[in-house]
């Protein structure tokens, strides 16, 4: 028979005489194994969370300035209002008071 083995039978002798023992020691290794996991994984989880709200924030922020510059029109309305200003600038440019 190979030691290991003597091992193993010489292991299950000493559980029959503490089953309770070792039922508790083999649930609570794995409720920790368990819970170590669960948590590793919670942290990360968290941090792709956290990341997250920072980029909705960047994105708030940059919204938030985009309408500042807008001053509340529409990108529609700013883009006819930039066509007018560039049609007035090259109506100028060639009328005879520029030239």
């Amino acid at each position: 028979m190979y030691k290991w083995t003597e091992d193993v039978v010489a292991e299950a002798q000493v559980i029959r005489a503490a089953p309770r023992s070792f039922a508790i020691v083999t649930l609570s290794t794995i409720g920790l194994g368990w819970w170590g996991i669960s948590s590793w994984f919670d942290s990360r989880y968290d941090a792709t969370i956290d990341g997250k709200d920072v980029q909705i924030g960047i994105l708030r922020d940059r919204l938030a300035a985009y309408q500042d510059k807008l001053q509340g029109a529409s990108p529609q309305q700013a883009a006819d209002e930039l066509n007018q200003r560039r049609a007035e600038i090259d109506e100028i440019k060639n009328s005879d008071l520029y030239s």
